[in-house]
């Protein structure tokens, strides 16, 4: 100790047992780790009140990426040649941008507490065709301002034919009761 109170530290091994003690309080390791391989965990019980609620959730978040399918299949629809075509497609990649990402991030909550099996892998297919329909229309709002404007609607309109099948297929995989809890719709 100094007569200030402070750490005296003197040379570079010191200097790297003090870092190594300060690492190792803050709960890091410094060295090689040691590999450890756990054997596949199971799922933990899922109450029969969480069952209900994840059916509620994936439900309405069915419901959601159902709408959004419904405005992206409605704006692929739209004739890029024609002059209301900004008007036509602009609703369906704002609540396609926002909404398929926020859908997609309200799923992985759900998906995180729903038991491995059909309802697991329907709430992971949504969740993957929410966040593709996110980043896609977001990337087609920036095209449809890109300068050679004929060309930008035409790849806008090409985008949207792509993503609106995508949309239709991840909705119908699953019943709107995919998760229902047993007796009341499919097995989980």
């Amino acid at each position: 100790m100094s007569a200030r109170g402070g750490i005296v530290v003197s040379g570079p091994w010191s200097l790297l047992g003090l870092i190594t003690v300060v690492l190792t309080v803050l709960g890091l390791t410094v060295g090689p780790r040691e590999v450890v391989s756990h054997p596949a965990r199971r799922p933990a019980s899922v109450s029969r009140s969480r069952l209900a609620d994840i059916d509620a959730e994936a439900r309405t978040l069915h419901a959601i990426s159902a709408r959004l399918a419904r405005n992206v299949t409605r704006a692929a629809r739209c004739e890029p040649r024609r002059a209301g075509f900004d008007a036509c497609v602009l609703p369906a990649l704002r609540s396609g941008g926002m909404g398929g990402r926020e859908a997609a991030r309200l799923l992985t909550t759900v998906v995180a507490s729903a038991p491995a099996g059909s309802c697991r892998a329907y709430l992971l297919e949504l969740q993957a065709a929410d966040q593709a329909l996110g980043e896609q229309v977001q990337w087609l709002l920036s095209r449809l301002y890109d300068t050679p404007r004929g060309g930008a609607r035409r790849g806008v309109a090409a985008g949207l034919r792509h993503a609106a099948p995508m949309m239709a297929r991840a909705t119908r995989a699953g019943p709107p009761r995919a998760c229902a809890p047993a007796g009341s719709g499919p097995a989980i």
